[in-house]
């Protein structure tokens, strides 16, 4: 009978279209990541390139998938851009910069909270403290505008467990920046003795 036939043929292309989705899903979170190794080491023009070509990647997903289909794709692209334009420019981009749902949005940034720590820790090993203390009032700047929305977990999945996490690492944090911060003030008044401080 032709009708099974022609449910057949339209789930067979449906199914090739979730499947073209999942694939171009899973090039663009994996070039994210690569964009954040590349902010973390440094690779500021590789990583601002390959921002670029994903954005490019990422408008043409949007075109033939629904947002509830690449919520995860548009939040490690915010994370990703995010963290970029924070290092670069000292500036959290908006929605429409971006140009993903605001749901994503929200969970792109609650994910950048981590990876700052991350770039606040290389600071600090690099002794580029006034950077790693910058970084950290961002993060609290950040947590504090993001907070309100644990209100909203039902619509945006995860929110209030990213929430946490993001507190989480807020304090670890604080701990690190009031330790280094200590250790420096100690350094000065050795250095005001007359005291030259070891790294050993």
């Amino acid at each position: 009978m032709k009708h099974f036939d022609d449910i057949m043929q339209h789930l067979e292309e449906t199914q090739r279209f979730r499947e073209q989705i999942h694939t171009e899903s899973r090039r663009i979170i994996a070039d994210c990541s690569r964009i954040i190794i590349q902010i973390h080491q440094g690779q500021y023009k590789e990583a601002q390139d390959m921002l670029h070509n994903t954005k490019s990647s990422l408008i043409k997903l949007q075109d033939i998938a629904t947002s509830r289909d690449i919520v995860t794709v548009e939040q490690e692209y915010t994370e990703a851009h995010t963290l970029y334009n924070i290092v670069n420019h000292d500036r959290v981009p908006l929605p429409e910069q971006i140009g993903v749902a605001p749901e994503a949005y929200i969970l792109g940034m609650l994910d950048t909270i981590g990876e700052l720590k991350r770039f606040m820790l290389n600071c600090i090993r690099n002794d580029n403290l006034d950077t790693a203390y910058h970084t950290f009032d961002t993060m609290e700047t950040l947590y504090e505008c993001l907070y309100p929305f644990a209100a909203y977990n039902t619509i945006l999945k995860e929110s209030k467990r990213k929430l946490d996490v993001c507190r989480i690492t807020l304090e670890s944090s604080r701990a690190i920046v009031t330790e280094e911060r200590r250790r420096q003030h100690l350094i000065s008044r050795m250095r005001a003795m007359g005291f030259e401080p070891t790294n050993s």
